[in-house]
């Protein structure tokens, strides 16, 4: 994958967990002790694919565009997990950024 192609990838992840955030943000408060990590914030519709993970800015997934929304805790934008379970971290510390120019 260049450059680019990782840049345009980054750019529509960042948005997309953009619109889950401020969906979320209209959740009380009580929704939002559901979420435990600092970079969490819940959302009432999250989808599994593509994984809310570091590998899915470097791979390419094919998702099922029926799969049913589910109800959790997603990532912060600009955060992501190094694997499903793990607590979200910033993209610029996924393994898989070692590579990427500086920001």
């Amino acid at each position: 994958m260049n450059l680019v192609s990782l840049f345009l990838f980054f750019l529509a992840l960042s948005s997309s967990s953009s619109s889950l955030s401020s969906s979320s943000s209209s959740s009380s408060s009580s929704t939002t002790a559901m979420c435990s990590g600092e970079y969490e914030v819940y959302t009432d519709c999250y989808k599994d694919c593509p994984p809310n993970t570091c590998l899915s800015l470097v791979a390419k997934f094919k998702c099922d565009s029926t799969e049913p929304c589910k109800k959790g805790c997603v990532c912060k934008p600009g955060y992501l997990r190094q694997k499903v379970g793990t607590p979200c971290i910033p993209i610029r510390e996924c393994k898989e950024m070692k590579h990427a120019p500086p920001s």
